[in-house]
């Protein structure tokens, strides 16, 4: 049975063309036009962002098949998904070469060889082109297949020898690509709660040997391996923090995937998402001139490369130049261009409300939380920070820690002295859940828990220690202060000036 919000999230993430490809293609179908008019109801809800099956049940109340709705909507799913696939025949070239698969087994079926024969040719080229080794495992199945049934066992046995052949050099490149998936998990898994080493220890892989690129691909790697290859060197060396490697790398990476265009409108999101790791290594090393440039590239994607589909999956890895739009007006403290890009951020995020994940609704509502904090607009800051501390089941643990430090600066700017004790417990015990209670956050909630015993007496006093106390921590609160500059913040104390102020001149001096 269909859930209650399948087919109204289905209907709801189809394009204007899909709808009217739809409706032609489901008026084909013999019999009632029930599922017509229960899609054209549903429709109507879509327009509103909201599905009420109650609405739906008194508008067929006197209709005969909405005694089973459950049998309607499910046909319904299947007959839209039906509609999609022949809508998309073309949306990439795995699809394509599904269809020739089948076509492959129906001609073989009907003991058309030659024409079968024909078919299988065309297929492994474009196969062997887009790097599709599981597709050309099933050709190769194919192709001994036809050799079996025109020659026998026996007579066929040499003409089968280069096919198994082929098919072990698959074999082996899926299982190497297989190793690389590994390798990148394991990586991920084993740095996950240690950010840059903050704990004092760095780990990365284990068998960095095993992933040396050789490009172009020879007998040792295909594009996809060379591709994963690229990324784990990536993962590494950020996870070393070593900054001007990671640059490298991450720059060669993308360099290899532009070197492979007609790759990049098979997988389009994979580039992007190359490009989008490069951004915030540029901001870290203030490449700004750079950021830009690749913010255009990956807005230019669509057009640049002729995505005729290009669907939620792309949509929702460029909700990350936003970030990094953002990003970029933070580090260059331009607080004003900030501002003025929440307003399209929000339009973004509301028009494609089911694409934005909740991990990246976080990012843009600290992002928003931080500016109007700069800003001065504390109140409108701290409705974004309580949404974000409302949600407890991100993947984003260091966001929600950060999230609570800026909550608790929130509070103090507002003189809420009385409330930041409560704060202070409350925060301490979820950094310490999270096991995030690192120096440079205990530091903070030294800071706040006296501040709050004292009523903000000696407050200067305070600030001035607590910058010093900052300092000496150095490196190891540096990816901290890239979300939090809290060094800025009590500049900004000490020589009575706005944050948005300090951070502008600090970025003069930079410059």
């Amino acid at each position: 049975m269909a859930n209650k919000d399948e087919l109204f999230s289905l209907i709801q993430s189809l394009t204007k063309s899909e709808k009217r490809h739809f409706k032609l293609f489901a008026s084909l179908y013999g019999g009632d036009k029930n599922h017509l008019r229960l899609f054209e109801a549903i429709d109507k809800q879509v327009r509103t962002g909201k599905y009420d099956e109650r609405l739906i049940y008194e508008e067929f109340s006197n209709e005969a098949f909405c005694k089973q709705l459950h049998v309607t909507k499910n046909y319904l799913v299947k007959l839209i998904l039906k509609s999609l696939r022949n809508f998309h025949q073309k949306i990439s070239i795995g699809a394509q070469l599904k269809d020739q698969l089948r076509e492959i087994e129906i001609l073989y079926n009907k003991g058309l060889y030659k024409h079968c024969a024909k078919l299988i040719k065309k297929a492994e080229a474009l196969a062997e082109k887009f790097d599709k080794s599981t597709a050309l495992l099933e050709l190769l199945h194919w192709k001994r297949n036809l050799i079996i049934a025109e020659h026998g066992s026996y007579a066929g046995g040499t003409l089968l020898e280069p096919i198994l052949q082929k098919e072990s050099e698959q074999l082996r490149l899926l299982c190497a690509l297989h190793e690389s998936w590994e390798d990148s998990i394991e990586i991920i898994k084993t740095n996950m709660n240690n950010p840059f080493g903050r704990n004092g220890v760095q780990q990365v892989l284990s068998r960095p040997d095993k992933n040396e690129i050789s490009e172009p691909p020879n007998q040792m790697g295909s594009y996809q391996v060379i591709r994963m290859k690229y990324f784990i060197k990536y993962l590494n060396s950020l996870f070393l923090n070593n900054i001007n490697s990671t640059y490298s790398i991450a720059k060669s990476y993308v360099t290899f995937l532009e070197k492979n265009p007609h790759q990049i409108q098979e997988e389009p999101l994979t580039y992007v998402a190359a490009i989008n790791n490069l951004v915030p290594v540029c901001l870290r090393l203030r490449h700004y001139d750079e950021v830009i440039t690749l913010i255009q590239r990956a807005k230019a994607v669509p057009v640049q490369y002729k995505l005729s589909h290009f669907n939620t999956l792309q949509y929702r890895l460029l909700v990350r130049t936003y970030n990094h739009e953002l990003e970029l007006y933070r580090d260059l403290g331009d607080i004003p261009k900030g501002i003025n890009l929440i307003q399209e951020v929000s339009s973004f995020i509301n028009t494609y409300d089911t694409l934005v994940t909740s991990d990246y609704r976080i990012v843009f509502y600290y992002q928003f939380a931080y500016f109007l904090f700069a800003d001065g607009k504390y109140s409108e800051a701290l409705i974004y920070v309580n949404q974000i501390m409302s949600n407890r089941d991100s993947m984003r643990k260091d966001l929600l820690t950060y999230t609570r430090i800026l909550n608790l600066m929130l509070h103090y700017e507002m003189k809420n002295y009385d409330l930041i004790e409560y704060l202070y417990y409350s925060t301490k015990r979820f950094i310490n859940k999270q096991n995030q209670l690192y120096e440079f956050e205990k530091l903070i909630l030294e800071f706040f828990k006296q501040i709050s015993e004292t009523n903000n007496a000696n407050a200067r006093e305070r600030f001035i220690l607590l910058k010093e106390k900052i300092k000496t921590l150095e490196a190891r609160s540096e990816s901290s202060l890239d979300y939090i500059n809290i060094i800025a913040w009590i500049q900004s104390k000490l020589n009575r000036t706005t944050f948005a102020q300090v951070l502008k001149q600090n970025q003069k001096k930079v410059e």
